[in-house]
């Protein structure tokens, strides 16, 4: 049996074979590599072989059920890579750091003068710093340039808007999921944030940073 792994409906082929046999009374299994490839063995042990997909995926709705089906890209081993793509050149990734750590970003002000800067280390390795503002204190509403009048009938849309979600949160009648729908993403739990008890109406977590290397003010 090939040593393959299923993956979005096809297969990643490893390069080696399961084969079982009796030992002892016990029925054992053993991998055995493919040796052919200088790339891929050596004297002491073999890699596995790489893979990459080409082409996107493809969401196909049935027009009688409303019921949706993905259908994933194809999966080719490296080898087979197309000299057009094997020779393409790719920029470096560079320092992606995300800072808008100011408390005083665009003007701005953290909720009831709390400039603590808050963290979480994603899935994927990358620290995540954000602070809670008032809804209309947070910097894309400020670029508004709203009244204090206009500011004043919006927090408190919200704070109601907030105040009325509560008591089922997070399961209520506006965020309910379609039926039908593929699981096309999952959300990293580090993103999921809980709010402060005195911060949960009227208030929202804004991101200011992201990056490899965990913020000095955290």
């Amino acid at each position: 049996e090939k040593l393959q792994l299923p993956f979005e409906g096809s297969f990643i082929n490893f390069g080696g074979t399961i084969k079982t046999r009796k030992e002892n009374g016990e029925c054992v299994a053993a991998v055995h590599w493919d040796s052919r490839g200088k790339s891929l063995c050596n004297a002491s042990h073999c890699n596995w072989v790489e893979a990459y997909r080409y082409g996107t995926r493809e969401i196909i709705k049935d027009t009688k059920t409303g019921k949706f089906d993905v259908t994933p890209g194809k999966m080719h081993a490296l080898d087979q890579m197309p000299p057009s793509l094997a020779s393409r050149s790719f920029p470096p990734a560079g320092d992606k750091t995300y800072d808008r750590s100011d408390p005083n970003l665009c003007d701005t002000k953290s909720a009831r003068d709390d400039s603590k800067l808050h963290c979480k280390q994603a899935r994927a390795g990358d620290w995540i710093g954000y602070r809670w503002y008032r809804f209309v204190d947070q910097p894309g509403m400020r670029r508004l340039r709203l009244s204090q009048e206009q500011e004043a009938w919006v927090q408190a849309r919200i704070e109601r808007f907030h105040k009325a979600m509560m008591p089922s949160a997070p399961l209520n009648a506006w965020l309910k999921p379609p039926k039908g729908l593929p699981k096309l993403v999952e959300v990293d739990a580090a993103l999921l944030v809980e709010p402060p008890e005195h911060l949960k109406a009227g208030y929202v977590p804004v991101v200011v940073y992201q990056g490899l290397e965990k913020p000095s003010s955290c």
